[in-house]
C-alpha cells in the first residue's frame, strides 16, 4: 500500500475514528459528514480487505453522516502497528503528507477572516482545527512546522484550536497536497 494513503488513514483515525481490538472483536469504525473523506477511508481499507459503507441518518437531512467500517482481525492490527510506531511512520516524508492531509481533511475548517489594521482591511485565509486532545494537536503542529507553516494553539472553551492563516501558510498546505 502507497506510504501517502497509509498516512491518510491513519491522520483522519488520529483525531476522528475509532479503532478497536478487545476480547476478539476488531473494528475501524469512521462516522463523518463529509462524504469524501468516508468514501477515501473506504477505498483504502478495501484496498486492505473487506469494508462496510452504510449512510446514517435521513439523506434529505442537513444533518446526513456517512459511516464506514471494517471488521477484518489482520487489517485492524495493521492499523494499530501503524499508529503504535507512529514516530517512526511520520518520518517518512509521504507518510507524514499523507496524515496531515487526513486531519485537515476530517477535521479542519477554512474560512476567510476579516482584519482591519491602521484603517486597512485585510483577509486573511485560515485552516482551523479543534479537538479535546491538547497533545496530540501539539504534535500536528510540530508536524506543521517542520514543512514551513506556521500554526498557533489556543484554547476554545473546552476544545484546543489549531490555527493556520496567512496566504504563505495556505500555498504550503497545498505542496503537501491538501485541497482548499
Amino acid at each position: 500500500m502507497e506510504e501517502d494513503k497509509l498516512g491518510y488513514l491513519v491522520g483522519v483515525l488520529f483525531l476522528k475514528g475509532s479503532v478497536i481490538a478487545k476480547d476478539r472483536n476488531y473494528a475501524i469504525s469512521l462516522v463523518s459528514r463529509r462524504k469524501g473523506v468516508v468514501e477515501k477511508v473506504a477505498e483504502i481499507l478495501a484496498e486492505m480487505g473487506e469494508v462496510d459503507m452504510k449512510v446514517f441518518g435521513n439523506p434529505s437531512s442537513k444533518n446526513v453522516s456517512y459511516g464506514t467500517r471494517i471488521y477484518s482481525r489482520g487489517v485492524v492490527i495493521e492499523v494499530i502497528k501503524l499508529m503504535e510506531s507512529l514516530e517512526i511512520s511520520l518520518c517518512r516524508e509521504e507518510f507524514a503528507k499523507g496524515f496531515l492531509r487526513g486531519i485537515i481533511e476530517s477535521k479542519g475548517s477554512y474560512s476567510l477572516k476579516v482584519e482591519k489594521r491602521n484603517g486597512r482591511v485585510k483577509v486573511v485565509p485560515r485552516v482551523r482545527i479543534s479537538s479535546v486532545d491538547r497533545d496530540k494537536l501539539s504534535l500536528v503542529r510540530e508536524l506543521f512546522r517542520k514543512r514551513g507553516i506556521n500554526a498557533s494553539l489556543s484554547r476554545a472553551g473546552r476544545l484546543w484550536q489549531l490555527e493556520i492563516k496567512g496566504k504563505f501558510s495556505m500555498e504550503k498546505l497545498k505542496e503537501i497536497g491538501v485541497d482548499l
